[in-house]
């Protein structure tokens, strides 16, 4: 196995697995960073919220 990419200090390890160059992320057009993998969780994690406050 590969080893995991660098992820910053305080980042989880999940996102060291998943941007593991065994993963399907380097793959991807375009170099895929830890941090951008943390940000587009944050970002539908904050959807994902948004809509389930909108009332029915």
């Amino acid at each position: 196995m590969r080893s995991a990419s660098p992820v910053p200090s305080g980042e989880s390890p999940s996102l060291r697995r998943a941007t593991a160059t065994a993963e399907t992320i380097p793959n991807e057009p375009f170099p895929v960073t830890p941090a951008m993998v943390a940000r587009a969780i944050r970002e539908a994690d904050a959807i994902g919220r948004a809509w389930k406050a909108v009332p029915t």
